[in-house]
């Protein structure tokens, strides 16, 4: 979860809270979970895309994105 940091396309950011997966294993499954709000502001309100980084994990940095 510390590798982890969830951007929406309206400015807001937050760091993963857990993730929660089996150790081990070469195709790893899980559930990463963040905060639905951040500094008083629901985390989706308005936002059109999502961007999830991961960073230091198997590259420097890794990003996937997803429109709603």
């Amino acid at each position: 979860a510390a590798l982890a940091t969830l951007t929406t396309d309206s400015g807001l950011s937050v760091p993963a809270d857990l993730w929660d997966a089996q150790r081990g294993g070469h195709h790893v499954q899980g559930v990463l979970k963040f905060p639905a709000s951040v500094a008083g502001k629901t985390l989706l309100d308005g936002a059109t895309r999502l961007m999830i980084k991961l960073t230091n994990l198997d590259a420097p940095e890794r990003e996937f994105t997803w429109d709603l």
